[in-house]
């Protein structure tokens, strides 16, 4: 536990020659002139004749150089003026020397730099030695032998003569009655470090510490609270974890020391303060035990030897005759070897056994001794290898380790396999690697993370880091690299610097290295323009490609969100794609960066989800909820809200582990980064993604970009080649993804953010105005053979039909076609209320635009008309049919086509009215109009023969349906096909017709195979598929199958209450059905 202790009541061994320490000397001070000016100014009488000593000039830990520290060993007896720091070892004594103070002390505390390195080469090292509890700075590192050597000083300045080797003192005397903690030691030696590592050059020098017994409690503690420390406030601090390299910890009571006997002596003394610092230090102590876990998870990665005594130590025992304590006790192991290892692994702590007790096993006599030559060879494998791995820490990786880092196991597992480091001896050509992916995904984290793991397993391998969003930035850090290893030659005015670096990572004699590029996102600045492109950039603003060196002994990892740029870097290497987090990982970062937030799993999962599990947008979410306080409900709320706050609260700058300081930080500004790059690469992909982000962001047609295409050249031809390599650049970036089925997706806060851009552009309106155009153009009117391409376009028509600022007269025409195109295929699937809905909005823009008697004005009041009569709503149909048939009789003509086709709506109303013989008149004037004008066998005269043969039906003349229904049903066969819906529909009529006949047999064949064929072409739920069940059923109640035709119709009934609704005359009728055949 240090050296002895020195109580006046303990008898210890008296050294022959004192060493003093000598502060405040100037810089010029000689060692004779100092011995002199003792001589000549200090010492009275017979003292000047029998005076002998010695005195080394050695360098002022601190103070720049300004000062001289000396150390003053007297040969024999210690002169009279320094008698009193004999007696009381704590004190100081002050002498003038001419126009200065000088200061006399033997207590060494603070630091003092033992000997001066040779100065050929800079200094490699700072190697810092910090004794423990009640021992001294100086004399606990020296030996017992007759020459009475001090190790790190005589020895040490002749083996590592380039380190800076330097004592920490500080007052841990039992005999005092101090009340430090292991806290206050470490904030004094955290204080002391501040002044002696106060300039970028002295922190970033290689540290190697040295400490016995309780020095390495206060070390542990100083490094674990250097970790917690922000670089921007304590810089000497929060570098202190980056610089050290390695230690050498003799018997360090990790799990605490056994002081019985040191209790026992200060027993004597009531409420010693001494006493509260030996219970943290004893046994079973909660302090050590979780300062110890701290500190083992801080070394890993760092060379750690840990030295532990064979040699059993006397106790003390109190001699009542001279009345002293005196280590005459039985013999004990101090420090067991369980609590002086950190029981690591062996690849990560060397443990050495040492044949001395605690106190003698760091007093080296001779360089010979066992355990020097052990601490040496340590110490000079430290020096050999320390100056690279610390540069790499310094230098080049830009971030601290992300503390909150969660998941991705599988894509560092794929880095490893790809960069293959653990094969690097035996590799003969250059591994290179590529990560890519939207904007935000974690890409740099991912690369980040795999830079420390690799520092750890690998530490002797370079890691540059190099950003790359700039040709500025990627100078700058070749610049960096230049000068961490004094490169030859970079700083010439003439010279390619970039090319001097690249050359001499080339060469094999400088060593493994690793080098990110991140953030490589613009193709032109590491492959140049386009070829017949004119630039004027310098010769090394673009194709910096050229600069990355190509070695074996080199690895490369590029993060990039164009796919394309990772491609050509690696060489043709296949990229990897970072992608989205999934649900587990999301919660997992929420929780790591939330902290003691209060929340449920529910609304984290929730917020993810709203967040598209973006790393990025989830970290900046965690960032406002912190820095505003609000719960993650409220912001949940926020985001609910509109997307305006969606757009708000992801352009908020905030701060986060992995940031390059000069790129945008928020998520929106991160993508416009990538928007406007785009934009100067290729207007075409630029202009599509605008495009894009008018469209619902799931399954969009390429269709449409082909359509776009053709009208966004301008006259100006543009093919497929075009249209690929635009779309190409779009899915590098990962704004868009390409489906098996050939459509494409968009996250949805890619949608937002690009429509915010546009904004800002101001050309939101253009591209508003251009998609609306564009799918009024593509959208087709519904009907049967159109059905697969209504649905598929349908969310995309929703979507430009709520974009806003759309009123001039061509967008409102554009959108009363693509409202009427719509209406009809909600027609045709039997959504009325939809139809209707749609229909309205048609007409009222129609009627504004053209007028009431327009004939697109009187197309959408037909269509409305229709959709009001398949509601049952007949006298509101009616109503609507007159107007639109007398309007055309008088603006058209009564043998015009829309005429005929208002003349059959509304026979067909009346029809539903129960009017047949107006309804008769009507068919029978429109059929012969339309034979005369189209022919016998054209789908709109069919159709009204068909309407007719119904309206014999209702009238009793079934043969003359019947007839008319067969001559229909063959046509439609052959001009439409068997399974059309006009086809099915007048089968079905055929069908009935057979069952007024009493023919049932031939109804229900003819009935089943319509319902079947309703059900694959129009759905089981469609109106016309219930009808056709409600035949059925009624036909297997005439064939005396009661209980299937009631469980049919209730069936039936069910799914119309759902599909048109209770009141719907269809509904009634099978409802009364119902409850008359339960009787």
């Amino acid at each position: 536990m240090g050296a002895a202790l020195t109580d006046s009541r303990v008898c210890e061994h008296e050294q022959k020659n004192l060493v003093f320490r000598v502060t405040g000397l100037p810089a010029s001070q000689t060692n004779d002139a100092l011995v002199d000016f003792i001589r000549d100014n200090l010492l009275k009488g017979e003292e000047k004749s029998q005076f002998k000593a010695t005195a080394s000039i050695v360098p002022s830990c601190s103070n720049n150089g300004q000062e001289r520290v000396a150390l003053v060993e007297f040969d024999g007896r210690v002169p009279n003026f320094l008698s009193e720091l004999v007696a009381d070892p704590l004190k100081d004594r002050q002498a003038e020397m001419g126009d200065v103070d000088i200061n006399f002390d033997q207590h060494f505390f603070g630091f003092t730099q033992l000997y001066t390195p040779k100065a050929d080469k800079p200094v490699t090292a700072d190697i810092i030695a910090i004794t423990g509890l009640d021992g001294h700075a100086y004399g606990s590192w020296r030996g017992k032998g007759t020459l009475e050597r001090m190790w790190l000083r005589h020895f040490l300045s002749r083996d590592l003569p380039y380190c800076r080797t330097m004592t920490y003192g500080y007052n841990s005397k039992l005999s005092t009655r101090g009340t430090d903690t292991i806290m206050d030691y470490s904030r004094g030696l955290m204080e002391a470090l501040r002044k002696i590592r106060d300039t970028k050059e002295l922190r970033q020098r290689p540290l190697f510490f040295i400490a016995h017994s309780f020095g390495g409690i206060i070390l542990a503690h100083c490094l674990v609270k250097a970790v917690q420390t922000n670089e921007d406030d304590d810089p000497t601090i929060a570098t202190l974890h980056k610089a050290t390299y390695g230690m050498l910890l003799f018997g360090i009571p990790h799990k605490g020391l056994l002081v019985n006997d040191i209790e026992k002596m200060l027993a004597g003394q009531d409420n010693h303060p001494r006493s509260a610092l030996l219970q943290q230090i004893g046994g079973k102590s909660d302090l050590l035990e979780n300062q110890l876990a701290d500190f083992k998870n801080l070394v890993q990665d760092r060379k750690i030897v840990s030295f532990y005594e064979t040699g059993q130590t006397r106790q003390l025992r109190f001699d009542s005759g001279s009345q002293r304590w005196e280590r005459t006790g039985d013999f004990i192991t101090k420090l067991d070897k369980d609590s002086a290892l950190l029981q690591l692994p062996d690849v990560m702590e060397d443990k050495i056994p040492l044949n001395a007790d605690h106190s003698m096993m760091v007093k080296f006599s001779n360089r010979s001794e066992e355990g020097y030559t052990s601490a040496l060879r340590k110490l000079r494998q430290f020096e050999e290898e320390a100056s690279k791995v610390v540069k790499a820490r310094f230098y080049l990786l830009p971030y601290t380790s992300n503390p909150n880092f969660v998941g991705r196991t599988e894509i560092l597992e794929k880095l490893k396999d790809q960069l293959v480091h653990t094969q690097q001896a035996c590799r003969t050509s250059q591994a290179r690697a590529s990560l890519y992916g939207l904007g935000g995904t974690g890409k740099t984290q991912i690369a980040l993370r795999y830079a420390f793991q690799l520092q750890e397993t690998h530490p002797t391998v370079s890691i540059f880091w190099i950003h790359a969003s700039s040709a500025a930035q990627f100078r700058q850090a070749f610049e960096s690299i230049a000068k961490a290893y004094d490169i030859p030659g970079y700083a010439e005015p003439k010279v390619d610097m970039l090319l001097v670096v690249k050359h001499w990572l080339e060469e094999k004699d400088h060593g493994e290295w690793f080098m990110i590029i991140d953030n490589a996102d613009d193709i032109q600045l590491f492959f140049g323009r386009p070829a017949g492109t004119v630039t004027i950039e310098a010769k090394d603003d673009k194709n910096l490609a050229r600069y990355l060196p190509e070695c074996a002994h080199g690895t490369i990892l590029i993060t990039t969100r164009n796919k394309q740029v990772g491609v050509r870097m690696t060489k043709g290497q296949q990229p990897l794609e970072v992608l989205r987090m999934n649900g587990e990982e999301s919660v997992q970062l929420l929780r790591a960066k939330l902290g003691d937030i209060n929340t449920t799993s529910t609304d984290l999962s929730t917020l993810s989800s709203h967040l598209e599990h973006l790393p990025l947008a989830l970290v900046q979410a965690a960032a406002y909820i912190q820095e505003r306080c609000i719960t993650v409900h409220k912001y949940l709320q926020l985001l609910s809200n509109s997307d305006i706050n969606i757009m708000h609260l992801l352009s908020r700058d905030f701060k986060t582990v992995g940031q390059d300081t000069e790129a945008p930080q928020a998520v929106a500004q991160t993508w416009m980064l990538s928007f406007q790059q785009i934009q100067q690469q290729h207007v075409l992909a630029s202009e599509l993604l605008s495009f894009m982000s008018m469209l619902d962001r799931h399954a969009i047609p390429a269709q449409f970009m082909s359509c776009y295409v053709e009208q966004a050249g301008n006259g100006v031809p543009r093919g497929e080649i075009e249209l690929t390599e635009a779309l190409g650049i779009l899915k590098a970036f990962s704004f868009v993804t390409e489906e098996t089925s050939g459509s494409f997706d968009m996250h949805r806060l890619v949608q937002l953010v690009t429509r915010k851009w546009l904004t800002s552009k101001g050309t939101i309106s253009q591209f508003s105005t251009e998609t609306l155009m564009m799918v009024s153009k593509m959208y087709p009117n519904g009907e049967y053979e159109t059905r697969t391409k209504c649905s598929a376009y349908l969310s995309h028509a929703n979507a430009v039909l709520q974009l806003d600022g759309l009123t001039s007269r061509d967008e409102n025409k554009a959108r009363a076609s693509l409202l009427h195109c719509i209406a009809a295929y909600f027609d045709f699937e039997g959504k009325w209320s939809q139809a209707e809905m749609f229909n309205i909005e048609a007409r009222d823009i129609r009627r504004e635009l053209f007028g009431h008697d327009h004939p697109d004005t009187l197309t959408s009041m037909a269509n409305l008309a229709s959709t009001y009569r398949k509601q049952g709503r007949r006298k509101e149909a009616e109503d609507l049919d007159v107007q639109v048939m007398e309007t055309r009789k008088m603006k058209l003509g009564t043998d015009h086509l829309d005429t005929l086709s208002s003349m059959n709506n509304l026979a067909s109303t009346y029809w539903n009215q129960g009017r047949w013989k107006e309804a008769e008149d009507l068919q029978v004037q429109v059929i012969e109009t339309y034979k005369m004008k189209l022919g016998a066998d054209h789908p709109s005269t069919l159709t009204s023969m068909a309407n007719l043969a119904s309206t014999y039906w209702e009238q009793g003349q079934w043969k003359k349906a019947e007839d008319l229904q067969v001559q229909v049903t063959e046509t439609y066969k052959i001009k439409l096909g068997a399974d059309h819906p006009d086809t099915l529909t007048i089968m079905a009529n055929l069908a009935s017709t057979y069952w007024n006949q009493g023919r049932w047999k031939e109804a229900e064949d003819l009935q089943v195979q319509v319902i079947e064929t309703r059900k694959m072409k129009l759905g089981a739920d469609h109106p016309y598929t219930l009808i056709s069940m409600a035949n059925l059923a009624h036909t297997w109640k005439s064939q005396g199958r009661h209980d299937d035709a009631l469980a049919l119709m209730e069936t039936c009934v069910q799914t119309r209450h759902q599909v048109i609704g209770p009141m719907h005359p269809d509904t009634i009728m099978s409802q009364s059905i119902v409850e008359k055949w339960r009787i």
